[in-house]
């Protein structure tokens, strides 16, 4: 009777829901848009949304409560799962995830991002045989990205010169064959970068083939290009995270290994990495030898600089390919009991150049446990000098609406592991100390509040930073649905730090307090399922001790449209914005080709707008095209610096995609 009573209120529920929901609404982007702005650092959007469209093309089962992977589901914390398996003891299995609006700690516009990510039916766990190998699933990608006016580089007559066109071009294509082997194939070429026929046109490849299940006890196998993510990010963390956040449920990381999906050409490794899992105990290794860019430091030739840039378009960027040898060693053995774990990871990294060496060893441990309403986790670091950095968490479910979490860090000066990506101010884990309590608060089912403060020292100097300095940030957002055609947030942050003087000549001898404010404002209107109005605000402030404030502001206009008979889509945006200094540059992300969901920076005082098609000519045949322009009303004579230095006051660009899947 009850099952019955919760299943006809879900169809009532299911109902609003539907209007936050349109024809032309994408799930990826929904997903990519609602985890960036919960983060309150920049996210890599390109491997976010490749996250989010594997799991829109497998998605979990919720009910399969046993062997759950819903971890996977990087908006779900370990207290909405375990919310989720106790629904399951009490209720039986979901009949639809629909029903997710009953669960504890869900919101209306969380149930409607994860949706198309779950289901309710179970796939049968298989190994690896021929017969499991059909049927096959491909997809091909194809995208060329053209800007009409020409950057410096092409016309310079030095080193610095463009040797390619100003074509930048990309293809992918993926092979999925049953339920466990998964093949990515990529390339692309820059704009400026010359690709000759021998290389088949393309600058840079990346391959991975990753088998899941290919025999008992082996959970995963990755050959080629991969990235690999262990504990909290003290020792290593090559993928997507959110390093502070303004949800306090998602500050806890979780370890994996990942095939290599990205355009990025440098944050991943190159090898073969696995996954062995024999319950309790399950253990990972990783293994990686590939080359980097870089050169003999100019100042001392015992060090070395890398660079990350993954461009060619120079001689002087041609000279420095491939020259930095990287050879990693990684893994983990951990053990799980039910709601608990621990964890011993370690990793070795060495790299060489013309006899210039430099190796990073450390290692860590990792724990995970978790009662009814509490959880504590963390992880303690040590380099192979004993130089120690740690980390410890721990979060509480309030009640059934709101929960709490708070978090110590402390990382010693000399803890320097390149490549890791840790809680935390800095982006790397290293001179920092501090402590960051956060809440959420879901008052009403159709909306959700969250507040954080984080606290930061720095014992020793830093860049830009003289002597020992202080710092703290606070936040506050509420987001939710207004009506049955509303959706929108308002969100608020406060910061501190200190920073030297900006004098001239230069003196490193003066610090002062710097105070940043910044505020944002959207809301989504649905008059139909074929029609989204949003329109959004942004504004900082910038306020130095020894000089006046500094203000930035952005105001959208953005419009999605669906015309069902013909199977066309249209994306328009205006922007205007002004801003300064970079101290108040405005970002905002937009609508994108597939797989991209940009980040636009803007600074100076200008306006931007763009348009974007969507063209659906068969089932499983899509393109796109879009055209933007940025053009500033300020008397500028060019955009952008160094050999990107385009002379002017606009900058257009005409980006085009097709993918087919079959």
């Amino acid at each position: 009777m009850l099952r019955c009573y919760i299943i006809t209120i879900t169809l009532t529920y299911a109902t609003l829901l539907s209007y936050a929901q349109t024809d032309i609404g994408d799930p990826v982007k929904r997903a990519v848009e609602y985890t960036a702005s919960i983060s309150e650092d920049k996210v890599d959007v390109e491997e976010l949304s490749s996250i989010f469209e594997d799991l829109l093309k497998n998605p979990i089962c919720i009910n399969d409560s046993i062997h759950s992977k819903l971890d996977k589901i990087p908006l779900l914390s370990d207290f909405l799962i375990q919310s989720i398996k106790d629904y399951i003891k009490e209720f039986g299995e979901f009949k639809s995830t629909t029903e997710l609006h009953f669960v504890p700690g869900f919101d209306l516009e969380l149930v409607s991002i994860i949706s198309p990510f779950v289901t309710t039916t179970s796939s049968e766990k298989t190994y690896l045989t021929l017969k499991n190998l059909i049927p096959t699933r491909q997809s091909a990608m194809g995208r060329s990205t053209y800007t009409f006016q020409k950057a410096k580089g092409y016309k310079d007559t030095t080193d610095n010169q463009f040797l390619g066109n100003r074509l930048h071009y990309a293809a992918a294509y993926n092979l999925t064959m049953g339920t466990n082997i998964f093949i990515n194939i990529h390339s692309e070429k820059d704009a400026g970068e010359k690709a000759p026929l021998k290389q088949l046109y393309f600058d840079n490849f990346s391959t991975s083939i990753t088998a899941i299940s290919p025999i008992k006890h082996v959970a995963k196998i990755i050959i080629g290009d991969y990235r690999i993510n262990l504990g909290q990010g003290l020792v290593a963390w090559a993928g997507f995270s959110m390093n502070k956040s303004g949800d306090p449920s998602t500050i806890r990381k979780r370890s994996s290994i990942t095939a290599y999906k990205s355009f990025d050409e440098t944050s991943f490794y190159r090898g073969i990495a696995t996954e062995v899992d024999m319950k309790p105990f399950t253990i990972t290794l990783a293994a990686s030898n590939r080359w980097l860019d870089g050169r003999i430091s100019t100042s001392d030739s015992s060090k070395f600089t890398t660079y990350t840039t993954g461009l060619h378009r120079t001689q002087n960027e041609i000279n420095s390919r491939a020259t930095v040898n990287q050879q990693l060693l990684a893994g983990k053995i951990s053990y799980s009991n039910k709601q608990n774990s621990i964890a011993l990871n370690f990793v070795s990294k060495k790299m060489n150049k013309k006899g210039v060496q430099d190796l990073e060893q450390a290692f860590s441990l990792d724990f995970y446990k978790q009662w009814k309403k509490y959880s504590l986790f963390g992880e303690f670091a040590s380099d192979n000098n004993l130089n120690l950095a740690s980390l410890i968490s721990t979060a509480s479910k309030i009640s059934s609406k709101a929960t709490i979490s708070a978090s110590y860090r402390n990382y010693s000066r000399q803890y320097k592991i390149s490549g890791n990506n840790a809680f935390g101010e800095n982006s790397n884990a290293t001179n920092e100390e501090g402590f960051y309590i956060g809440l959420k608060i879901i008052p009403k089912f159709n909306y959700a509040i969250t507040a954080y403060a984080d606290m930061f020292k720095f014992p020793y100097p830093k860049y830009r930073v003289s002597k020992s300095s202080n710092g703290s940030e606070v936040g506050i957002a509420i987001k939710g649905f207004l009506s049955k055609q509303i959706e929108g947030r308002l969100r608020y942050r406060y910061k501190t730090i200190e920073q030297d003087k900006k004098q001239n000549p230069p003196t490193f001898s003066q610090t002062e307090t710097i105070q940043t404010n910044k505020g944002d404002l959207y809301l989504k209107f649905i008059p139909s399922k074929n029609t989204e109005i949003t329109i959004g605000s942004s504004v900082s402030k910038y306020t130095p001790e020894s000089h006046s404030s500094q203000w930035g502001y952005l105001l959208y206009t953005d419009i999605q449209h669906s015309f069902p008979s013909t199977r066309l889509q249209v994306y328009a945006r205006f922007t205007t914005f002004k801003a300064d200094s970079w101290d108040v540059a405005q970002y905002n992300y937009e609508n994108d080709l597939p797989g991209m969901y940009a980040s636009a920076s803007f600074n100076n005082k200008g306006n931007r707008a763009y348009l974007m098609l969507k063209i659906k000519t068969r089932k499983r045949l899509n393109f796109w095209a879009k055209i933007s322009q940025t053009f500033y009303a300020l008397p500028i004579s060019s955009i952008g610096e160094g050999t990107d230095m385009i002379e002017g006051s606009k900058k257009t660009e005409i980006k085009l995609q097709a993918t087919l899947d079959f």
